[in-house]
């Protein structure tokens, strides 16, 4: 079977499509990824196919990161405006990886897949690493949460999913109308189609389990709660040797990376993540990352890295401080250590207020109210909370013993095999 999987994004975004990718090729399969080519190597890495094309999604993630702070309707404006230049370069590209391929996998920004599958007449799944089909259950998770005390929360938890989904497909019908004239030869799609709580086509691989977001009772079955995809070292991957000096050399360190995320003052960010770590007496192992964390002068008691797995590191440490990308926040939990979510944008938010909800940490701290001091505190609390730190480990056991990279791909399988195919609008 040769898979076709798309995934449009930053490195949270791209690794879990990866680690599925991984896992079906474990299983036997031919595995082809379309991401930008910034990750060609990653792909490689893993013995998958690469079919990259050219997006700069690192200029995309540091003009997105300056809005960060708005609302989410004005985030999605900014992924608009960005894709104007390369929306048609990336659907060919799409479009010419498709012609051998039995399915594909896509994520929610390449929604025109399910137009180019119906034309290649093969099934496709949407996959997705946050929650996007509407529920009474809670907001959508670019939302922000309705206050408690207040009447109305079920009405707008609703809500948030028409006024998210709708505008996410609105802002692509343009695009995905115009390619299909040109290039399918079909007529446009008619606005009924976006312009709804849920427009994205049936089934849905959901790549988080329900002992993180327990499943609404008001989903259909067309919706499938995988479990994680983290993706493992790769095969021969030795850690940096001053790395491993650095841990056997004390106590275990606090972990701080913002992953993506180009921070607009990496310099005064580091100095801040240093002070708290000094406030807390901890070593700390910093994450270079886009963010360029760890500029200027520092203590013999903090490492910088430029790249770790995750699966790897963040065992090995007391704490883990991030900004709440999925993927992220999936290795710390499973790591069963408890984390300090510094969010940035997007549904990194949602992804802080379920760990603080969960009670394997503290209450998320949004990027632009972050100090030195408010961080100290969080990491006080995260480090000295014996019931917190006990949660967070009984928790990481729990996921420790699911698989759901197996689960994921048995489900594309049959899926697969089935000839599941997508339709338009949210429908079987």
């Amino acid at each position: 079977m040769h898979v076709l999987i798309v995934a449009l994004g930053s490195r949270g975004d791209v690794q879990p499509f990866v680690a599925l990718g991984w896992a079906l090729r474990q299983r036997g399969h031919r595995v082809t990824v379309v991401a930008d080519r910034v990750f060609e190597a990653l792909i490689r890495q893993y013995g998958l196919h690469p079919h990259p094309f050219e997006a700069q999604v690192q200029r995309h993630m540091a003009d997105l990161v300056q809005v960060g702070h708005r609302s989410a309707l004005r985030q999605l404006w900014e992924l608009a405006r960005s894709g104007k230049t390369t929306a048609a370069h990336i659907f060919q590209r799409m479009y010419e990886a498709m012609a051998q391929a039995d399915s594909v996998v896509f994520s929610p920004l390449a929604l025109v897949a399910v137009d180019m599958a119906q034309a290649r007449g093969i099934p496709a799944m949407m996959a997705a690493v946050q929650p996007l089909t509407p529920t009474r259950a809670f907001a959508h998770s670019l939302a922000p949460p309705w206050p408690r005390k207040l009447p109305g929360q079920t009405l707008y938890h609703r809500g948030t999913y028409w006024l998210v989904n709708a505008a996410l497909a609105g802002l692509a019908r343009p695009h995905i109308n115009r390619f299909r004239r040109a290039v399918l030869g079909l007529p446009p799609r008619p606005w009924r189609e976006f312009l709804t709580a849920d427009p994205f086509p049936r089934p849905i691989l959901y790549a988080f389990p329900p002992q993180v977001v327990p499943r609404p009772p008001d989903w259909d079955p067309g919706v499938h709660l995988t479990g994680y995809w983290l993706l493992p070292p790769p095969r021969g991957w030795q850690p940096p040797a001053a790395l491993v000096d650095f841990l056997e050399a004390g106590p275990p360190p606090v972990y701080v990376g913002f992953g993506s995320m180009v921070d607009q003052d990496p310099r005064g960010l580091t100095r801040m993540v240093v002070e708290a770590l000094r406030a807390v007496g901890r070593r700390g192992v910093l994450l270079g990352g886009w963010a360029r964390l760890g500029h200027g002068a520092l203590p013999s008691d903090v490492f910088v890295v430029d790249e770790v797995p995750h699966t790897w590191l963040f065992p090995r440490c007391a704490a883990v401080v991030h900004h709440g990308g999925a993927g992220t926040t999936a290795a710390a939990l499973q790591a069963g250590v408890p984390a300090v979510v510094v969010p940035y944008l997007m549904d990194q938010p949602f992804w802080g207020r379920r760990v603080a909800a969960l009670g394997v940490g503290p209450q998320p701290i949004p990027r632009r109210r972050l100090t030195a001091q408010a961080l100290a505190q969080a990491l006080h609390q995260a480090l000295h909370d014996d019931r917190m730190r006990a949660r967070a480990a009984a928790l990481g056991q729990t996921l420790r013993r699911a698989d759901g990279l197996t689960q994921a791909a048995r489900l594309v399988e049959s899926l697969t095999a089935a000839g599941s195919h997508t339709a338009p609008g949210g429908s079987p």
